[in-house]
């Protein structure tokens, strides 16, 4: 079974914010998104290293309660959006006419 949601659903925001700061943060700090989502905000904040405080501040821009906050999905935050590479159709001619 598949399930489809639609873009203002507040699950689906939530989730796909999740997924995009995972992305944001890369593979080496990307567990802080779980940690955040399962702890408390005194919790995380107390258990956060200076290395993962500084990462938040210098890859997200934000500070780690708000970052806290993202993860929990009680604010969204104006990440950037994904990059992606167009695809071109070439003519009979090729890439160059």
């Amino acid at each position: 079974m598949t399930y489809i949601y639609r873009p203002d659903s507040l699950y689906n925001r939530r989730f796909e914010q999740r997924q995009r700061l995972k992305e944001l943060l890369g593979r080496r700090w990307r567990p802080l998104v779980e940690a955040a989502k399962r702890r408390t905000k005194t919790l995380f904040i107390e258990g956060l290293t200076r290395g993962e405080a500084e990462a938040i501040r210098r890859v997200l821009s934000v500070s780690p309660d708000r970052f806290w906050r993202a993860a929990t999905g009680r604010e969204f935050l104006g990440l950037p959006p994904r990059l992606v590479q167009q695809e071109f159709e070439f003519g009979e001619d090729g890439p160059f006419r």
